[in-house]
């Protein structure tokens, strides 16, 4: 059940800081810091969490880093991401949507000598994403293949999207009033199955 996977995630959630720093909860946060120290607090949000309290922030004027509809959009609506990484002029790896997990297996049944990545839509279902770790690709395919048979939740949408070999790369730039002011490059190496814990 997907609510018991978002209260185990918020147990984790609230180990963080603990015994660090001192905790409040946000909306007390908001209550005690938007008035007075309005100009002097800088909000720091995780690129996708909390985005309505965010984009709540930036209305009343804070200073806001982080977080926002459109980061949101971009890590939990995967097709969205995919139009605007082609906009930018950028050829992503050809990209197939599904809302059927059968109809996903056939598709790769069908096209058993391509690797394919399974990444779902929304946040609460990207624990999910798989990427096949065998090189060879009719290999690949398969064990895609059994790990979308083993899937006990099944997401409302997801991608299948062609698997790329070698080091995944992200790339971002921040910018502040249309001027960049940060740039960074990671190398990312994502372990199978782990919940990012």
């Amino acid at each position: 059940d997907s609510q018991e996977k978002i209260d185990a995630d918020n147990e984790w959630y609230d180990l963080v800081g603990e015994g660090m720093i001192t905790k409040m909860d946000l909306d007390e946060a908001i209550k005690k810091y938007t008035g007075l120290f309005k100009g002097n607090v800088y909000w720091i949000f995780d690129m996708n969490n909390l985005v309505e309290y965010a984009d709540k922030l930036r209305k009343m004027g804070a200073k806001v880093f982080g977080a926002s509809e459109f980061t949101h959009k971009m890590e939990t609506d995967r097709n969205f991401a995919v139009n605007i990484v082609q906009k930018a002029g950028l050829n992503p790896p050809p990209t197939y949507e599904f809302s059927d997990i059968d109809k996903a297996i056939d598709f790769l049944d069908q096209n058993e000598e391509i690797a394919y990545v399974f990444k779902p839509d929304g946040a609460t279902e990207s624990h999910l994403t798989f990427v096949p770790n065998n090189e060879i690709k009719d290999k690949a395919n398969e064990e895609l293949r059994d790990y979308l048979s083993s899937l006990q939740e099944e997401p409302k949408t997801f991608i299948l999207q062609e698997k790329k070999y070698g080091v995944e790369v992200d790339y971002e730039a921040w910018f502040y009033k249309g001027t960049p002011f940060l740039a960074l490059c990671c190398l990312e190496n994502k372990r199978k199955l782990s919940r990012d814990k």
